[in-house]
């Protein structure tokens, strides 16, 4: 049988077939942990109830009593017995064993090299992107939180009053716990945004900041996050305050520096008015013509090391340091010194925490390090392409400094390596770095940028760790630079005294002529005569025998009055200064 099949023709059509299976791309973000900082308080427990643990005899008591029972030394019996094993297993192997506690590698031949690295950023939880992070402070000893003072530094300065500021501009700064950088530990409320603040050495509660008005404030962070004193308007600083210290002697009493010449001591117990002041004006020897008004102070290095707690250093926005002391009669004599070397104002002045009578200062584009019994400094670095703002000394190693520039780089300097160019250099962040603050430790490093952002940087175990005798090398290092300037000191002095003394010389002498010079002027002369037609001395009959005159008597001088010439016809005949006038 043949099957009909009903078929349908159609156009012929193109189709096309993948083979590889078909993916899809998808991306997602893990969820941030948020990370809270819990407490556990250990107590004494394990008491019956009827056992007070703040009596002593109850306690006593009760242990003598368990000692008599026949539980207590079957169970004494059976823990011995256990611990018996491990006790004899330590004693065989000794898993903490130092094989090598005699062997000191030379610290200057680190296995690693110098290196700087970004743990985590602290950025300004207030969301502002133009505040900088402008002063660093850590908590002293431990060093677990790090107070941070943000100002807007393009903004104007505003008023005594917080109202005046502008409208959503932030005033709070923050501290932040190191283990946490999600979020701040506590925020501080100023009446003014903070330009500077210092924890209290002595009390790790306590913070002092100054403000964009020139307002003091006194925080005690265990009650409130508003200041517990502030300064009165009155008694306050005319601008802004750029750096705080806290005293020594008592753990009350800090002083701070303003640009309008004034450094105020203050005491929180009673913050109306300060306790004492300084004037930046110097006097006498250490003023010049360009001291003809006030000196504005921007940062204090506070060392009672060297002159006790009276003594500390202060870096003016005229490109000088000053040394002053508290022990003057009257705030204008409190000046003791001037170290000028930088075309700015210097942004950091510290002294070496190992060797402190040199001290490091930053202005301008360059780094010099100065020694206090000299008024130039004996190490200067290059001058950079980028302006520096910040420089410290390493805590705990002498001969290792960092100084921080406005393109965002980081430079660590060794003296021990070589003093003309840094040791390392690291690019920290896109925008200027303003500020820095060692930890206590050595090992980390804060630094503020210009776009509200702190990196928290850690150093490599060369940067940090302490060199064998490095102390002694440094300063033979800086002694050596030191006698090196005072001979080009004492040279250029030497020369320019030859130079004045050469010059009262030939203001107050004359030069002699030579033989030559009077023959050629004789020679000149008759000539002139012959030439006139006057009729010359009867005893120089020609110029030939003048000549010969003159060579035979050597260098001797003329006499004036020894030739006399009279007109044409006339006779002319030497005489003798003692001749009457017209004697022949």
């Amino acid at each position: 049988t043949q099957s009909t099949w009903d078929w349908q023709y159609a156009d012929p059509y193109e189709t096309e077939v993948q083979c590889v299976p078909e993916l899809s791309e998808q991306s997602t973000n893990t969820e941030r942990v948020v990370l809270a900082a819990r407490g556990q308080l250990h107590i004494e427990g394990g008491w019956p109830k009827e056992i007070d643990v703040g009596e002593e005899e109850h306690k006593v008591r009760y242990r003598k009593k368990a000692e008599k029972e026949d539980v207590y030394v079957a169970s004494t019996k059976a823990l011995v017995s256990e611990a018996d094993v491990f006790i004899k297993q330590n004693n065989a192997i000794d898993i903490y064993e130092d094989y090598f506690h005699d062997a000191e590698l030379p610290a200057m031949f680190s296995a690693d090299p110098p290196s700087v690295k970004t743990l985590t950023v602290f950025g300004d939880p207030s969301g502002s992107k133009s505040r900088t992070p402008v002063a660093l402070s850590w908590t002293p000893a431990d060093g677990k939180k790090l107070a941070i003072a943000y100002c807007n530094l393009n903004t104007p300065i505003p008023s005594a009053s917080a109202a005046e500021l502008a409208v959503g501009d932030p005033v709070r700064s923050y501290v932040w716990d190191i283990n946490n950088p999600n979020s701040p530990d506590m925020a501080l409320e100023p009446p003014s945004p903070l330009t500077t603040l210092q924890y209290n050495p002595k009390e790790a509660y306590t913070i002092v900041g100054g403000t964009a008005n020139g307002l003091i404030c006194h925080f005690d962070v265990r009650h409130k996050t508003t200041p517990w004193g502030t300064s009165d308007v009155a008694s306050s600083h005319q601008h802004v305050v750029h750096d705080v210290r806290w005293l020594q002697n008592k753990p009350t009493e800090f002083m701070s520096v303003s640009t309008d010449g004034a450094i105020f001591f203050w005491d929180t117990k009673k913050l109306t008015e300060p306790i004492d002041s300084i004037y930046l004006k110097p006097k006498g020897a250490f003023a010049d013509d360009s001291d003809s008004g006030m000196f504005g102070g921007l940062v204090i290095d506070y060392s009672p090391i060297i002159g006790g707690t009276s003594k500390f250093m202060v870096g003016t926005e005229q490109g000088a340091a000053l040394t002053c002391s508290r022990r003057g009669k009257t705030p204008f004599d409190r000046v003791t010194g001037v170290y000028r070397g930088h075309h700015g104002p210097i942004y950091a002045v510290e002294r070496n925490f190992h060797c402190p009578k040199f001290f490091l200062t930053v202005g301008d584009w360059r780094a010099q390090l100065w020694m206090e019994d000299m008024r130039m400094p004996i190490v200067s670095s290059k001058y950079h392409s980028a302006y520096l703002t910040d420089a410290l000394w390493h805590p705990l190693r002498p001969g290792v400094f960092f100084t921080a520039k406005l393109d965002g780089s980081l430079d660590a300097w060794d003296l021990l390596y070589k003093q003309n160019a840094p040791l390392l250099s690291v690019q920290v962040s896109d925008v200027g770095l303003q500020c820095m603050k060692p930890h206590p430790n050595g090992q980390l490093i804060a630094a503020g940028s210009t776009q509200s952002a702190t990196h928290l940087l850690e150093l490599s175990p060369y940067l940090y760790e302490p060199q064998r005798d490095e102390k002694t090398l440094v300063t033979a290092v800086l002694e050596r630079e030191a006698a090196r300037e005072k001979v080009l000191l004492q040279r250029a002095k030497e020369l320019k005294n030859r130079m004045r003394n050469e010059e009262m010389e030939e203001e107050t002498t004359f030069p002699q002529p030579s033989a030559a010079y009077f023959n050629a002027i004789t020679h000149d002369y008759i000539s002139a005569l012959e030439d006139a037609g006057v009729d010359t001395v009867h005893v120089l009959k020609d110029k030939v025998a003048l000549q010969t005159m003159c060579q035979t008597s050597g260098n001797a001088t003329p006499q004036p009055g020894g030739v006399r010439v009279t007109p044409r016809d006339a006779h002319a005949v030497p005489t003798s200064p003692g001749s009457p006038p017209g004697a022949r």
